[in-house]
């Protein structure tokens, strides 16, 4: 398997830990993110330490707060839906012509 299996809950590591693992994640890029904690697909507060770390990064990618705000994941849990893995899609929006 590309990613292994998590062996540890989201809380059960430090918030800066956690971070780290998140960054960590991102950087690796494609599905990382959901393989980052073993409760992140069961436990809804789990789901939301790595849903405001998502929110965040794309976030940094938009000039714009307000398209920001149409393209941050709010309505449900991040992995319920197809993730937004291509390469530069945030940044597309940045573009004049978009």
């Amino acid at each position: 398997a590309k990613y292994g299996s998590p062996s540890v809950s989201a809380f059960e590591v430090s918030d800066e830990e956690r971070q780290r693992t998140y960054e960590a994640c991102w950087e690796m890029g494609g599905q990382a993110m959901l393989f980052a904690y073993n409760d992140l697909l069961k436990c809804a507060d789990a789901n939301e330490t790595a849903a405001r770390f998502v929110r965040q990064r794309i976030r940094e990618k938009l000039v714009e707060p307000a398209v920001a705000d149409l393209l941050v994941p709010t309505d449900h849990p991040i992995g319920a839906k197809r993730l937004c893995l291509d390469t530069d899609y945030y940044e597309t929006y940045n573009r004049d012509n978009v």
